[in-house]
């Protein structure tokens, strides 16, 4: 079987100094993407195309002179475009002619089955017309076919939109242009018509007819409308002019109630009486002057048609329009001023003294006695919101003086004579409010030391002394800012009610309580019990007690600052604490306890701080509302944690005790009872008199004499460390084994599979063997040490530098560079396995540009599936190269077996070196060889 032939590829460019000669046959030259042909310029024949030596076609390149020329024949077998150039001498029977005048000085008839003009279309005779059947469209010169609109007979398309930005090539344009010669105006007015746009109907009825103004498509957009109004539905002849607005584009409303030249949607419209309506409830009439809009606006609560009449002249100043009642506006004289106030109106006094008041005149109130009047609203003055002036009662602008009792009176509402004010003297009100226990003369009040059974209730005491005893024989309720009981000789609160008993501070959450003064001795007489936190802060807690029973399972000691009850939440791993002022930082450690939500209680490391917040990674996930646990109010360190333990005194201090450094320290002996053992990770480590199972190895050191039991053959190696064991006997028996080497008889063996004999001398000691007793494989070795130190490193068809050549049992020799003549260095590289990401470029080889100039790869690249193989030509200009840009490549002969190449080279420079660089196109594993031959510079 033969082998596949590929092409000879060469990745850039290729250079013939001299003739080439293609013997593929048809397709030799292929150009598998868009590409051109370059050739000489100036020149007559830059390119001939020949058979032997007679020309077909010529190609001229000189100035001015440009032009493709063609010896033979030419046969066309498809359409051509000429351009805008001129096709003269050509005489043609058939196929199409483009972009070319046909008949300019005799015309004759012509049938097209489609006529398309990209530039001007004439139709110069007197009374002729362009008639067709089908519709119209004016189109864009790039655009051959294009969609008419469904309800469209003539239609302008602009072209279509090119690139991102919109520019005046996407602008379509329709236009009636007349050109009238200054000549052709007779007198002062041309009576004749400029051009119009007609849009015209055969039938004398009603229908909607106007210039549409839309933008968007299906459903999204919006259009406006000119034109007659519609009639949709025959609803009424209404012949009017109307402009209509619809958020919605034409087509999407044409043909049903959307239509913007519909009465409903008419924002303006003409009727044929001349009367214009803005049609929208609310609109404006407005009109600009001095870049500022005034606007005329309907009663947006008229509820009648009116038409106002306005009068026939422009009226007199002072005047002011007044419409008699049927819309006829007149002009009359102001009531009187610019206000309109005319001669005023009169205010009178209780003294029966008047003033008139018109718009030159002011009213002003003035305090008579402890009333004050003052303007609180002075905007805007209508019916809706009048103007507020407010009446107050102004107490302190009285002048002050001394109460007369007996004559001095005040102002009252009697009830007695519908609510009316009347006076009454203070003598009279003090007798009026006396009653049992409280008597008044002259207005002077006495009371009744005796009041049992007159005083049912007080108010709010301000102060109450009782000297006797106080028998409260109901509820006492006492609210007050401080309540204070103070006692010289005891002080009692007791409660013969056993099942309610007596309460303390239990209405109202978070109220916080103290009992003691900080040196008192605090005593309960019997059981106590806590339902929250119980925290001492004093210097040591002493328990006097029988024994201490407690139900939590744990103890925790050392927390830095206490405990604080905060609430978190839970989102995935991370918990989310808020608690005010916390004062953690982030990276400090805190210890968490009765979180629940399988969040055990440890130590955790802050993760991040806000002001009244930190978080922690839970070591579960889930998500968990606002719930509440408890934290260490500081940062826990080694150093909080270090002193922490249980302590007992006795002749001396015995104590189990956290070292930071150390771990727990037990002061004294532990003494585990019999049958007990101690364990670590849950395996026996140590019973009363055994070492446990569990223990493989030991660091002891030292042992008691060994008097009894045996060394059985289970027992297995003997470790003696760097000791050595001695005998005054001989050993004697089977075989020797010492580590992987058997002594058994006269021979030496290593014990492990493929293990290596050493003999090490020690210092300078040697391995000496006579001459005439080295033999390997039976057959004596009659070399000198000095003829077998040539071959010290050196292996089959290998070359290692200062020794012997070998050649291999294939006749190869190995190197891992080969010199030819101090000229050329073969070197290689290779690769297996390497992870490349594609688009991104690997170092494959290099060379040092210090030592070689030019380097010739021979390259190997594979994704496991196919390879490229290629030679890749390198040099590089200047000494060193300045940059990437002055190393030269030319990858050429190149082949891939996939369907395209898995990518291509590079050269770059590196620090000292010239880097060969490839980049894959796609990502993948990849293995590579490379055979590098260099040339000394």
């Amino acid at each position: 079987m033969a082998g596949t032939e590929v092409d000879f590829k060469v990745k850039a460019g290729i250079v013939v100094e001299g003739d080439a000669t293609l013997k593929g046959g048809d397709g030799a030259i292929t150009f598998p993407a868009a590409s051109s042909i370059k050739m000489v310029d100036g020149s007559a024949t830059a390119l001939v195309i020949e058979e032997a030596n007679t020309a077909y076609q010529t190609f001229h390149t000189t100035n001015a002179g440009e032009k493709i020329q063609f010896h033979k024949a030419l046969d066309i077998d498809a359409v051509s475009d000429f351009g805008s150039n001129a096709m003269t001498n050509v005489n043609i029977d058939s196929g199409a002619i483009d972009a070319t005048t046909v008949g300019s000085s005799s015309q004759a008839s012509g049938a097209f089955t489609t006529l398309l003009a990209t530039n001007t279309a004439k139709i110069t005779a007197t009374g002729q017309s362009l008639t067709t059947k089908g519709k119209v469209s004016v189109v864009n010169a790039d655009e051959d076919n294009p969609a008419i609109e469904t309800n469209t007979q003539f239609q302008v398309n602009g072209p279509p939109l090119s690139g991102g930005a919109a520019t005046s090539m996407n602008y379509a344009e329709a236009r009636i242009h007349t050109d009238i010669a200054n000549d052709d105006v007779t007198g002062t007015t041309y009576n004749g018509m400029g051009n119009a746009l007609v849009l015209d109907q055969a039938e004398n009825i009603h229908t909607g007819q106007g210039i549409a103004i839309s933008k968007g498509r299906s459903s999204t957009g919006d259009s406006w409308a000119l034109g007659r109004e519609a009639n949709r539905g025959n609803t009424g002849n209404t012949d009017q002019f109307t402009i209509g607005y619809i958020n919605k584009p034409w087509d999407d409303g044409v043909n049903t109630t959307g239509n913007p030249l519909l009465a409903a949607q008419s924002v303006l419209s003409i009727s044929t009486s001349g009367n214009i309506l803005v049609a929208k409830s609310g609109a404006t009439l407005g009109f600009v002057s001095n870049s500022q809009t005034t606007k005329i606006r309907g009663s947006p609560s008229a509820d009648a048609d009116v038409i106002y009449t306005l009068p026939i002249n422009a009226g007199t100043s002072g005047y002011v329009l007044q419409t008699n009642g049927s819309g006829t506006l007149s002009w009359v004289a102001a009531a009187g001023g610019a206000d309109g106030m005319g001669s005023g109106f009169v205010l009178e006094d209780n003294a029966g003294t008047e003033v008139t008041i018109d718009e030159n005149k002011e009213v002003k109130f003035l305090d008579g006695g402890g009333i004050d009047a003052t303007w609180t609203d002075t905007t805007p003055g209508s019916d809706a919101d009048p103007y507020d002036l407010t009446f107050t009662l102004d107490l302190n602008s009285l002048t002050a003086a001394a109460v007369n009792v007996a004559n001095d009176s005040i102002a009252i509402i009697d009830a007695n004579d519908s609510n009316a004010t009347r006076k009454e003297s203070i003598a009279g009100l003090a007798t009026g409010m006396a009653g049992d226990g409280l008597t008044a003369t002259s207005g002077a009040f006495s009371v009744d030391a005796d009041q049992s059974g007159q005083i049912t209730a007080v108010g709010t005491l301000t102060g109450l002394t009782v000297s006797g005893a106080a028998d409260l024989n109901n509820n006492l309720t006492v609210d007050g800012a401080t309540i204070s009981l103070d006692a010289t000789t005891s002080l009692n609160i007791d409660n013969s009610n056993t099942t309610n008993g007596i309460t303390i501070g239990t209405a109202t959450s978070g109220v916080p309580i103290t009992i003691g003064h900080g040196t008192s001795e605090v005593t309960f007489g019997d059981n106590v019990t806590i339902t929250g936190n119980l925290t001492v802060n004093g210097e040591q807690t002493v328990i006097n007690s029988t024994a201490i029973v407690a139900e939590d399972k744990s103890m925790v000691l050392g927390i830095a600052g206490g405990m604080e009850t905060a609430s978190y939440t839970r989102s995935g791993t991370t918990v989310t604490v808020t608690s005010t002022s916390h004062g953690f930082s982030t990276n400090e450690y805190v210890y968490i306890s009765n979180a629940g939500n399988s969040i055990t209680d440890d130590v955790y490391q802050v993760t991040s701080t806000g002001a009244n917040t930190f978080t922690f990674v839970s070591p579960v996930s889930g998500t968990v509302g606002a719930t509440d646990l408890q934290h260490s109010s500081a940062n826990v360190t080694e150093g909080t944690a270090d002193g922490s333990g249980v302590f007992a005194p006795g002749t001396s201090l015995h104590s189990i005790k956290y070292d930071s450094s150390n771990g727990w320290t037990v002061s004294n002996d532990l003494d585990l009872v019999s049958g007990s053992h101690l364990s670590i990770n849950g395996a026996t480590t140590l019973s009363a008199t055994t070492l446990g199972s569990a223990v493989v190895s030991s660091s002891l050191t030292t042992v008691g004499a060994l008097n009894s039991g045996s060394i059985t053959s289970g027992f297995g190696n003997i470790n003696n460390g760097s000791s050595t064991i001695t005998t005054t006997g001989a050993i004697t028996g089977g075989s020797l084994v010492a580590d992987n080497i058997t002594i058994d008889g006269n021979t030496i063996s290593s014990t492990n599979s493929n293990g290596d004999i050493t003999l090490t001398p020690n210092g300078t000691g040697e391995v000496n063997i006579a001459a005439g007793n080295l033999n390997y494989a039976g057959t004596a070795v009659t070399s000198t040490g000095a003829e077998l130190n040539l071959l010290d490193g050196s292996s089959a068809g290998t070359v290692v530098n200062s020794k012997a050549v070998i050649y291999s049992s294939a006749g190869q020799v190995k190197a891992n560079t080969v010199s030819v003549d101090a000229i050329a260095v073969i070197d290689t590289s290779t690769g297996t396995g390497q992870s490349w990401t594609g688009g991104t470029a690997y170092e494959v080889a290099n060379y040092a540009f210090g030592t070689f100039r030019t380097a010739k790869f021979v390259c190997q690249i594979s994704n496991g599936t196919d390879f490229d193989v290629a030679e890749v030509l390198v040099t590089y200009k200047g000494d060193p190269p300045a940059d990437d840009a002055a190393v030269y490549l030319t990858s050429y002969a190149y082949i891939s077996t996939a369907a395209s190449d898995l990518g291509s080279f590079d050269a770059v420079k590196g620090t000292t070196t010239i880097d060969l660089k490839f980049t894959p196109v796609s990502t993948g594993t990849y293995s590579y060889d490379i055979v590098n031959t260099v040339l000394v510079k």
